[in-house]
C-alpha cells in the first residue's frame, strides 16, 4: 500500500470528468486509511503465524475497500449508460 499512494497519487484526472478526480481522492483516502490501520495493527504484536483474517481492523480495511469498489463500480455503470 505504500508503494501504491503515490503511484495513484500521480495519476491524472480524466479531464472533463469531476466523478474521476473524486473517484481518485476516495480512492487515496481509503489506501491512506487502511495504512493508518495498518500501522496501529502492528502494535498489537499478534504471535507469529496467527491468523488475523477475523480480526475487527482487518474486517474494517475489508468493507472500505469494497464499498470503494462498489462506488467504482457505479460510477463506470453510469459511464457505461451515458
Amino acid at each position: 500500500m505504500k508503494i501504491l499512494y503515490p503511484d495513484v497519487n500521480k495519476m491524472e484526472a480524466i479531464k472533463d470528468w469531476g466523478e474521476s478526480r473524486v473517484l481518485k481522492e476516495k480512492f487515496l483516502k481509503t489506501i491512506d486509511d487502511n495504512l493508518r490501520t495498518v500501522s496501529n495493527f502492528k502494535q498489537k504484536q499478534f504471535p507469529v503465524g496467527e491468523k488475523i483474517k477475523q480480526e475487527y481492523d482487518v474486517i474494517v480495511m475489508n468493507e472500505r475497500v469494497d464499498y470503494f469498489m462498489k462506488e467504482l463500480n457505479d460510477a463506470i455503470s453510469v459511464v457505461g449508460k451515458e
